[in-house]
């Protein structure tokens, strides 16, 4: 990966040259090679995603013009370079997957500021594939404590983990129900984060992994 480095002359780059991309990652200008070949897996859950970063992009475009210059004011606060467009679309699509049918972000939160994280998660067995996750810290109730789970049925997926959405509670109840279907020995990980109303998420906490019972 090639990286590029400004001068008093070019200060942005971005766009596709022949085969190569130039792109912005962490805040580095960097060309890529072009995958012509791109998947595009047609699941009934992939389709069910594109749809809704279909409605939520179609929302943004019909909000008005003052919430718009909004949404781009606190764009340009965030650590990652990004549009309006991306900023709208980062909360919204955070508040739909962990809170679906919710009311959407019209207005960005005044500050890009993350809420409390939930501190000693642990994550107890009770046995036909369920698991108790728990953290000693009391959260606001108006702060939602998400949990993410990776099963590992017999696969080394360390390079490419296959998180996906396991439950949700309001932190200041101070434990989760994950339910899952695994069988007995599925070796499963998981990690902890906080969400608050606005899409504003904290650090994922360490990830944890313990057996199926």
């Amino acid at each position: 990966m090639a990286r590029i480095y400004y001068s008093a002359l070019v200060n942005r780059i971005a766009g596709r040259v022949s085969h190569s991309v130039l792109s912005i990652w962490k805040g580095i200008a960097v060309i890529k090679r072009h995958n012509a070949g791109v998947h595009q897996p047609r699941t009934v859950k992939q389709q069910e995603v594109r749809g809704n970063f279909s409605d939520i992009a179609g929302e943004y475009y019909a909000l008005e013009t003052v919430e718009k210059e909004l949404w781009q004011a606190h764009a340009s606060m965030l650590p990652d370079a990004m549009t309006a467009l991306n900023a709208y679309m980062k909360y919204n699509a955070r508040l739909e997957k962990y809170l679906p049918g919710g009311t959407r972000m019209e207005s960005p939160p005044k500050t890009p500021d993350t809420p409390e994280h939930p501190v000693a998660v642990s994550v107890t067995s009770m046995g036909s594939g369920d698991f108790c996750v728990e953290w000693t810290n009391t959260i606001p109730a108006t702060v939602y404590a998400i949990v993410d789970i990776w099963a590992m049925p017999g696969r080394d997926l360390v390079t490419h983990p296959r998180w996906t959405f396991g439950a949700s509670a309001g932190g200041d109840a101070k434990e989760c129900l994950v339910a899952t279907d695994y069988p007995t020995d599925t070796i499963v990980k998981f990690r902890v984060r906080t969400m608050d109303a606005s899409g504003r998420v904290s650090p994922w906490s360490v990830a944890l992994t313990l057996a199926a019972e």
